[in-house]
């Protein structure tokens, strides 16, 4: 019972009375179907591989969430061992010209006693455009993390995993 994860729910379970009013905040930026597929998927999968099993949190979970989104999240188990809450700051622009949105984030989390240094952790970002109705806008391409995805859909998922990162989108239609 004295292992680092039982630790750290213990710990989390304290902070759970200041931080719940605060999550509806989040959730009304971010579109909720594209984060509960997220979630459902990693869910079925962790269940897939782990029914009737003896499984940890830490390991097996983190490992079925990798494995559903195909995706290296090798930074994100840094989040739960540290103290401290990721900051990541947003800047936006649109170049009329060549028809791109683009986002800029920033993201440190800072230092606390005990843990002199830290990297940047996984943070994922459901990113989708609206228009002057406040339609959403379909997306045809994103640039992020130095590739080039073609997209049909109104939103994606952005892994912000470095200091500084910029994604750029391009809609189907003008803006």
């Amino acid at each position: 019972m004295g292992s680092r994860s039982v630790k750290h729910i213990a710990d989390v379970s304290k902070l759970r009375i200041y931080q719940v009013p605060q999550l509806g905040l989040y959730f009304s930026f971010l579109p909720l179907t594209s984060v509960c597929e997220y979630i459902t998927g990693y869910i079925d999968l962790y269940f897939q591989m782990h029914d009737e099993k003896a499984v940890t949190c830490e390991e097996d979970f983190f490992a079925a969430m990798r494995d559903a989104n195909n995706a290296d999240f090798a930074n994100f188990l840094q989040y739960f061992y540290w103290s401290g809450t990721p900051v990541v700051k947003m800047v936006s622009s649109y170049d009329a010209e060549a028809r791109t949105f683009s986002l800029k984030f920033s993201h440190e989390i800072p230092l606390t006693p005990g843990q002199p240094t830290k990297e940047p952790t996984l943070i994922p970002v459901v990113i989708g455009l609206l228009d002057s109705s406040g339609k959403d806008i379909t997306l045809s391409s994103v640039y992020h993390d130095g590739t080039q995805q073609t997209i049909s859909s109104s939103s994606t998922i952005l892994r912000v995993t470095k200091v500084s990162q910029e994604s750029f989108f391009k809609p189907k239609c003008g803006m």
